[in-house]
């Protein structure tokens, strides 16, 4: 199963006031295999499980999608920064 994470380009700091930052969207493969539960999404790409109100890092891996989007973003590589999203096929079943 194909998670997708999108941030809009304005976030919300306060009552009706914003601040600019980078569009971008996050493609995450959940397991079937793993017990449904609730998940979170940080703006850096990082994935965390929340379960009776706790907060547990989930690691799931990024999934190339079939598609070109210029706002793709993959998780954080070695060097702390999100890199940009590389066209891919999806895995063969």
């Amino acid at each position: 199963m194909v998670l997708a994470f999108k941030f809009l380009s304005k976030k919300r700091i306060g009552t009706a006031t914003y601040t600019g930052r980078r569009l971008r969207e996050f493609y995450k493969e959940w397991d079937c295999r793993d017990e449904p539960v609730s998940c979170v999404c940080t703006y850096e790409g990082g994935t965390y499980a929340l379960s009776g109100g706790e907060r547990a890092e989930k690691s799931l891996a990024d999934f190339d999608m079939p598609f070109v989007s210029r706002w793709a973003c993959r998780a954080p590589g070695p060097a702390g920064r999100a890199q940009a999203g590389r066209p891919g096929r999806p895995p063969q079943l």
